[in-house]
């Protein structure tokens, strides 16, 4: 009977640990995955709050461009969530056009 009542009590205090733990280790494998894919062109947020566009990935730093103009470089293990990629911009080709005389 005291033996059963050990099993009971060591289940009621492991089990939920066991599964905390569980649960813990599955969301850093996906912060760490979600770190290890960011790319050029993506929007991030960081663990500080800053929001900025990827602009160049060099090892474990990654370079944001968090305003026109203005930079920062930190470490990729600070990249809290992305956003979203930018989207890809279209480049049209225009041809010159003679300029004549007339056209003035």
């Amino acid at each position: 009977m005291e033996s059963l009542l050990l099993v009971l009590l060591l289940a009621v205090f492991l089990l939920p640990s066991f599964f905390m733990m569980r649960s813990q280790r599955r969301r850093q494998t996906a912060m760490r995955e979600l770190q290890n894919s960011v790319s050029v062109g993506d929007r991030i947020v960081n663990v500080a709050g800053i929001h900025g566009t990827v602009v160049a990935v060099e090892g474990d730093l990654v370079t944001l461009e968090v305003s026109p103009g203005v930079e920062m470089t930190m470490d990729r293990i600070g990249v809290m969530r992305v956003l979203e990629a930018a989207p890809v911009e279209e480049v049209t080709v225009v041809e010159e056009i003679e300029d004549h005389p007339e056209n003035r």
